[in-house]
């Protein structure tokens, strides 16, 4: 690699001594004739470092990716690495690809050693040229795969930074997904929040500590917050809810009131009403998707403003980590997904909002609010 002084010097030794596959968990090389080599990938396939590459001396195009960044970074090349799918899921049946682009007295290029129909070192004038043509060969691939004319308006195209060796393909897909958009080139017009830990304050049972309620009482309390899923799901009432937690007569007289309208004091986060009044001053549009019950619902809409739509759980019998409420937002709002962007305090519900091509941001209220700031104006929302 030390002998190696130029981009088609490197695109030679990549040629001659890289094969197309992958490593998996197991430290398996999976090969292409392999009868397992696309069922098993999802599942198996870890990110591999310069070195295994040399070891083993196979690579998939995210793998060569990765083993080609290390070269031009070190002999200071200028370089994008760009990542593109059909964004319907992470396991839809149409490939995807990873290449790496360089720039070199101001042309850039497309350096492509995995697709074997594509090999080479390809020039353009600008990187826009650059997206432009490598959209209409992939575009040209799936039709090979008979991708249906709906879902071309799914492929996307990133451009990312270089991830952390050995993670697995599902940690690799958030990575090179969560990353700048360069193609389609849409603007954020549409930001989601979630309610619980976001809008506000804090788990419902905190209310306990909050209306100074002595610790012996807490304790006989809190079963009432545990499990409120087929609360979410609109599936009992809070008064149901409460009288099969079986509480004493005394509980009942002098806390009833309190739980059943738990809700009603819920604190609000200041810092996020003040960003929702700001984005609404600069023409965004402001919608809440939340797993909550249909008593609190009714309460939140009346309270918080400057909302133009909500999703509840409660309403569709669904909750937000099986996917569907997110399909039903988009569809009810007619929602471009590469024009939303979702905050939500559970990094698996970023992971299903990711799926659907919605960017995310994990919110950790202990965090300075400067850290959503500052992720929002990365992603150009003006703010």
């Amino acid at each position: 690699m030390n002998n190696i002084k130029t981009p088609e010097e490197l695109l030679e030794f990549m040629s001659k001594n890289i094969n197309y596959g992958y490593l998996g968990k197991n430290k398996h090389i999976y090969k292409p004739n392999d009868s397992n080599f696309n069922t098993d990938w999802y599942e198996e396939y870890i990110l591999e470092s310069k070195d295994d590459i040399l070891k083993n001396l196979y690579g998939n195009c995210f793998d060569q990716v990765e083993f080609a960044r290390d070269w031009f970074l070190n002999n200071h090349y200028e370089i994008k690495t760009i990542y593109e799918m059909v964004q319907l899921n992470y396991e839809n049946n149409y490939p995807s690809h990873a290449f790496l682009a360089y720039k070199n007295d101001n042309y850039w290029y497309w350096f492509e050693n995995a697709d074997l129909n594509n090999r080479g070192i390809h020039k353009f004038k600008t990187f826009q040229e650059l997206i432009n043509y490598q959209y209409d060969k992939y575009l040209e691939l799936l039709k090979t795969f008979n991708i249906k004319s709906s879902e071309i308006n799914k492929i996307i195209m990133t451009e990312f930074s270089k991830p952390k060796k050995h993670i697995k393909a599902s940690e690799y897909l958030n990575h090179v997904l969560n990353s700048n958009i360069v193609y389609p080139n849409k603007k954020i017009k549409n930001i989601i929040f979630d309610l619980n830990n976001v809008i506000l304050k804090n788990k419902s049972i905190s209310i306990l500590k909050d209306l100074n309620i002595n610790n012996q009482d807490i304790n006989k309390l809190k079963k009432f917050f545990l499990n409120f899923e087929d609360l979410d799901l609109g599936k009992e009432t809070i008064e149901n809810k409460f009288i099969k937690c079986h509480f004493s007569q005394d509980i009942i007289k002098t806390y009833k009131d309190i739980l059943v309208n738990y809700y009603k004091y819920r604190k609000i986060n200041s810092d996020l009403i003040n960003m929702i009044t700001k984005l609404k001053e600069n023409n965004y549009n402001i919608y809440v998707l939340s797993d909550t019950n249909k008593e609190a619902s009714k309460y939140y809409k009346k309270n918080i403003k400057n909302i133009d739509g909500w999703i509840f759980s409660c309403d569709y019998h669904t909750l937000k980590k099986d996917g569907l409420l997110f399909d039903i937002m988009l569809d009810k709002f007619n929602l471009n997904p590469l024009e939303c962007y979702f905050i939500d305090d559970d990094k698996n519900n970023i992971k299903v909002a990711l799926n659907h091509s919605i960017k995310g941001y994990i919110f950790n209220e202990k965090d300075d609010i400067q850290n959503l700031y500052d992720d929002m104006r990365n992603n150009k929302i003006n703010i």
